[in-house]
């Protein structure tokens, strides 16, 4: 599977395409990680969410030449939209999940 940045055309990546039995067995393994995320708590899981956040504003640099290059998007679009993640977030308060940012 070649990826092409669709503004210059230029070839980032050549990718071996997974197989039916590939594909199967990660199906399998997400349906598995399913039914354990669905177990946690929520506090696990907004911890989860955080950590996740946290290190998506780490590679916030990263990530937006990734998205510019993969999508062909103008770079400052890809970082307002990673920026915009930063800003929203939830949070659980008196036992409700709020919206915060």
């Amino acid at each position: 599977m070649k990826i092409h940045n669709p503004a210059t055309g230029a070839l980032l990546a050549n990718l071996r395409a997974d197989s039916n039995a590939i594909v199967r067995r990660k199906y399998k393994l997400a349906r598995t990680a399913q039914a354990d995320w669905a177990r946690r708590s929520i506090k696990k899981r907004l911890a989860t969410i955080a950590a996740f956040r946290e290190r998506v504003v780490a590679m916030q640099e990263t990530l937006a030449t990734t998205l510019t290059s993969e999508v062909g998007k103008p770079i400052r679009q890809s970082r307002n939209e990673l920026t915009a993640m930063q800003l929203t977030g939830l949070s659980l308060e008196n036992g409700q999940l709020v919206a915060t940012g």
